[in-house]
């Protein structure tokens, strides 16, 4: 990934500066996202590499509000299989609507249901895919997108189906940030065009999905599709099911090509993970790699969810916690309040109540701070 090698030569540049100034201070390094994955070799003496360990993610980040709206499901077990990847099925039972026949005066929205589709079997999960190909003069534009499993009777908003959430994507070619992408949603540009987010006339006055200029197959999708959270954004679904989609939709151009919405099918592909797994990847794999730098390893964040099960979640804690004492590994326990929700805790051993700040329980002797005990317990007892 040419962030990695950008990320570094930055460090090694600012590693020559300090050093300038002293030659004999300790500089701790971080990798991109905070990620072991992304750690590069650096020839420079006195370094310490500093890396983030939440993995599995799918297990450390059960019910985070910032991933996926929180839809990381929070029954994890450990030891146990958790969500390592996803496959997409066969693409032959994937199913599209074209809309052809909207209005094309640019101006007017028209809201469609689908026909009911029967589910893939084997398939856990339907993401929507959004798509326009092989013609440059066409503009299509999707706000409002909401799945029924009932035929209709109950209708449920897909994750970031309403497009007012931002979000940004690396460029494969000029590694660069594009801008004014739908969160959650991610587009595949085969040849000229694009998939971006339009706030200057959503359906409901504010943003919507634009599809314009497509010279080849544009699509976008409510999903990572092979990110190992990305189950998070689809509809949960099994054999036996039928969906149909709801969606308000405005097209500009002639319609002499295939625009419209569509359903694919995923499966999970997992890996279980228990103590012996955890010291595979932590000692075998990220410390490995920094004693062949001749350099120490500090693991500067590390939690687990407290949406997550108990005791599996203290469980998943004490065994990290253990492994790095054992592999005189440096550790700091990440305790994060969110400042969207001070009064409550995603990965905390501190939680406010009685209209207390969480930022202040640390701090307070008041009885309205409760701490999380048990959590508390087990880093006490390895500190």
């Amino acid at each position: 990934m040419c962030f990695t090698t950008i990320i570094t030569e930055y460090q090694t540049q600012i590693i020559d500066a300090v050093r300038q100034i002293d030659p004999n201070i300790v500089i701790f390094i971080e990798p991109m996202w905070g990620a072991a994955s992304y750690f590069r070799a650096i020839d420079r003496p006195g370094l310490v590499y500093n890396a983030h360990f939440y993995e599995p993610f799918y297990l450390s980040g059960q019910g985070f509000p910032w991933i996926e709206n929180g839809n990381i499901p929070t029954d994890v077990n450990y030891p146990g299989d958790v969500v390592k990847d996803i496959l997409m099925m066969d693409t032959s039972n994937e199913t599209y609507d074209d809309i052809w026949g909207l209005p094309i005066d640019g101006a007017s929205w028209k809201q469609i249901i689908t026909d009911s589709r029967p589910i893939s079997e084997g398939a856990e999960y339907a993401f929507v895919k959004i798509f326009s190909s092989q013609n440059p003069q066409k503009i299509a534009c999707f706000d409002q997108i909401e799945y029924s499993k009932d035929e209709g009777q109950t209708w449920l908003p897909i994750i970031g189906g309403s497009f007012e959430d931002i979000g940004f994507a690396m460029s494969a070619t000029d590694c660069g940030f594009r801008e004014y992408v739908p969160l959650h949603w991610n587009s595949y540009i085969e040849a000229e065009g694009s998939a971006s987010r339009d706030c200057t006339q959503g359906f409901d006055g504010n943003c919507s999905l634009r599809i314009q200029d497509c010279s080849g197959w544009c699509q976008s999708t409510n999903g990572n599709e092979y990110g190992m959270w990305g189950t998070a954004g689809g509809i949960p679904i099994q054999s036996g099911d039928t969906i149909k989609l709801r969606f308000y939709a405005r097209t500009e151009g002639p319609n002499d090509s295939r625009t419209g919405i569509g359903l694919m099918y995923i499966k999970t592909v997992r890996e279980y993970w228990d103590r012996t797994t955890i010291e595979d990847l932590l000692i075998g794999n990220i410390k490995t790699f920094t004693d062949a730098q001749n350099a120490p390893l500090f693991i500067g964040e590390f939690a687990p969810s407290s949406q997550g099960k108990r005791p599996d979640s203290l469980y998943y804690a004490r065994d990290i916690i253990e492994i790095m004492n054992d592999n005189n590994i440096s550790w700091t326990f990440y305790d994060y309040r969110s400042p969207s929700d001070p009064e409550y805790h995603y990965m905390s051993i501190y939680n406010g109540w009685a209209g207390i700040p969480t930022n202040q329980c640390y701090q307070s002797n008041d009885s309205g701070c409760s701490e999380d005990t048990e959590l508390l317990r087990v880093i006490i007892e390895h500190f």
